[in-house]
């Protein structure tokens, strides 16, 4: 559902989809089942989960691997379970190509 409406889980979102430092904030969106990350970057220390356990609900990682905060964005990529992943070298943007549009609407139609 689409804010407020509540989903099956009782939250306010289905998913969430942030970029850069809005992904971070996604990332700390209760209940949310999924989510879309682009560029992401980890949230500030001492928020969000702190269990030591990888997250395993489905997410999709967008970013350049050339960018300046790659490593950051492979942080946040490893703290899930079985991530999907897409690379792309439009730097530290969200991507306009369409291969890379493509698997992001893919993402979202099959969570």
């Amino acid at each position: 559902g689409e804010g407020g409406e509540g989903g099956e889980g009782g939250g306010a979102f289905d998913g969430v989809i942030g970029f850069s430092q809005g992904a971070a904030m996604a990332l700390l969106v209760p209940g949310a089942r999924w989510a879309v990350l682009l560029s992401a970057i980890p949230p500030p220390r001492g928020r969000g989960p702190s269990t030591g356990r990888r997250d395993a609900r489905p997410s999709l990682h967008v970013y350049d691997a050339a960018e300046p905060h790659a490593h950051l964005c492979r942080r946040v990529e490893a703290s899930f379970e079985g991530p999907a992943v897409v690379r792309h070298g439009e730097g530290h943007a969200v991507p306009r190509a369409e291969a890379a549009t493509r698997e992001m609407v893919r993402f979202v139609e099959r969570v």
